[in-house]
């Protein structure tokens, strides 16, 4: 399935406008395959990273900044100021191309595991199920994703090795009909599912056929186009959809390819109720901009987002960051932009993985990938108003959600009024 993800170069740039800004089956599986430390006593970790600058050039990408910058400014001074529990942390960079498919990605995670020989990867977005599993399953390491949305059965896969910031597709699946029912955006309605004939979307299809079933709907049309670099037979899709009824339709479709459907819709004079989420990333502010050839047949489309939120006060822990960073540096960002973000959850995640292993230590504990995994699991992940928190079984940490609304006027989503909520508490998304 090396091509599986042609799109991978506009995801990487979605996830990480995700990163700056699953209830997956986490164990405690993970063992002790791997060294905590070299043989100079460093903790070593490696940063798999996209190569954004030609998306960024052509605006395809945001610009995030300097990301290998970031993290070696906070790795530097945790080691300035004497290391993590005594040793001092060493971070490797693995680079891959932002156009790169599965096949052209596993150099970076075999170069972080074993070149590297990293006792945690950190991935910031963009990475495909398959790297993931390179990482985890493959060579058994963790690996720490500072955004991104997996399906039960990659961390199951995973034997408790994953923890993403972002929220797993199961519990998107559960918290988006949960919320779009209250909205009573589902009730009258025939609903049917636009993705691609892939495995990933077929098990996240039965995710969402669950959901919905638990509040009494059910697909009236389940829709796979054949998907590789593009998706094909839109025409004929459209046309399943019409002649089904169907007049709300749900989403998995990818960034490139979901505008190009709805637009034949458009075309054909099918205009029903859209419904996207952090899924396919399409609740962001950069693929906002790519719906302005079909921004009129995908008005008042409703999305579904943990990712996407939009900061609503200030943010002293990730000025802070951007602070030091300047101070280090010389480089300065404006606040809000992507690169300003981008910074606050570099510094967020450096200062988690020094947090875990200085506990571990504090409470005499051995450094391995059962004690990592244990303590991390007790983790709070906080990037402005995205937060959560991990757990034995829960891998994926936000827990905020939003339901937001495309506007054609602006090319971007505005938030609905009332409707953010935290999963697990009252309104939308109880457990």
């Amino acid at each position: 399935m090396s091509a599986r993800r042609g799109w991978a170069a506009v995801l990487l740039a979605l996830a990480l406008v995700a990163a700056a800004c699953s209830s997956s089956d986490g164990g405690d599986s993970a063992g002790d395959t791997a060294p905590a430390a070299g043989d100079d006593g460093a903790i070593r970790l490696s940063a798999i990273l996209p190569d954004l600058g030609p998306l960024v050039e052509i605006g395809l990408a945001p610009d995030v900044g300097d990301l290998e910058q970031n993290y070696q400014v906070f790795v530097d001074e945790i080691n300035e100021a004497g290391g993590v529990a005594g040793r001092e942390l060493d971070i490797g960079f693995q680079y891959f191309d932002a156009s790169a498919t599965a096949t052209e990605q596993q150099p970076a995670c075999v170069g972080a595991t074993q070149d590297d020989d990293a006792f945690a990867v950190i991935l910031v977005g963009g990475i495909v199920d398959e790297t993931v599993l390179c990482v985890t399953e493959q060579n058994e390491r963790i690996a720490l994703v500072t955004a991104g949305t997996f399906p039960a059965g990659v961390f199951e896969r995973s034997e408790g090795r994953l923890f993403t910031n972002g929220i797993s597709a199961p519990r998107l699946m559960r918290n988006m009909v949960e919320a779009l029912d209250e909205q009573g955006e589902l009730e009258g309605r025939t609903l049917g599912l636009v993705r691609a004939d892939l495995p990933r979307d077929a098990e996240v299809a039965d995710d969402l056929r669950a959901a919905l079933d638990e509040h009494g709907y059910e697909l009236a049309e389940d829709v796979a186009l054949p998907c590789e670099v593009g998706c094909e037979q839109n025409e004929v899709g459209v046309q399943r959809l019409t002649e089904g009824g169907v007049d709300a339709v749900f989403s998995f479709l990818p960034v490139v390819a979901y505008p190009t459907f709805v637009g034949e819709a458009g075309a054909q004079g099918y205009t029903p109720q859209w419904f996207s989420s952090d899924l396919e990333n399409q609740v962001l502010a950069t693929t906002a901009e790519f719906f302005e050839g079909s921004a009129a047949f995908y008005d008042g489309a409703i999305g579904t987002t943990g990712t996407g939120i939009d900061d609503t006060g200030t943010d002293e822990f990730r000025a802070g960051c951007n602070e030091r960073l300047t101070a280090a540096t010389g480089v300065e960002y404006e606040v809000g932009t992507d690169a300003w973000r981008a910074v606050g959850t570099t510094c967020e995640m450096v200062g988690r993985i020094a947090r875990v292993i200085e506990q571990i230590d504090e409470d005499g504990e051995p450094l391995t990938q059962a004690t990592f995994v244990e303590y991390m699991e007790d983790e709070q992940v906080v990037n402005g108003e995205s937060r959560g928190e991990f757990g034995p079984d829960k891998h994926d940490a936000y827990d905020v959600l939003e339901l937001k609304r495309f506007s054609a006027d602006c090319l971007c989503w505005e938030p609905i009024e009332g409707a953010r909520w935290t999963d697990g508490e009252a309104g939308a998304g109880g457990s």
